[in-house]
């Protein structure tokens, strides 16, 4: 079974970019600009790894972590933060998430803790 990627991100070029990238490393990618309904999506798509921006209009990243992590399907699925600032990476990762990644991402760095997630899916 493909490793399955939920991709939680506000500016669209990012995460096209982002998915066109892990297609091409044959995972399975799923990207929202949104984050209303983020228990739906995770009860829909299943994800093993969960990547998130850090904000979004009416929600921080703490936030976004938190629903997460209370989800009975997502409480243990990896979570990779991705800032432009280390604004709220200590929070973050305190909330929940496994690592954060800055922006601009180092693609070899970021394939590299994608593969480590799924290897231990």
């Amino acid at each position: 079974m493909k490793t399955k990627i939920l991709i939680f991100e506000n500016e669209k070029i990012i995460g096209e970019t982002l998915k066109l990238m892990l297609l091409d490393e044959g995972y399975l990618v799923h990207v929202e600009n949104t984050v209303e309904q983020i228990n739906e999506i995770i009860d829909n798509f299943k994800p093993s790894i969960i990547i998130t921006a850090r904000r979004f209009p009416k929600l921080t990243v703490i936030d976004i972590i938190k629903i997460i992590r209370q989800n009975a399907l997502s409480k243990n699925v990896p979570i990779i933060y991705i800032t432009g600032s280390g604004e709220q990476r200590k929070e973050a990762l305190d909330a929940g998430a496994n690592i954060s990644i800055f922006k601009p991402i180092d693609i070899n760095k970021f394939l590299f803790s994608i593969k480590s997630f799924a290897n231990l899916n």
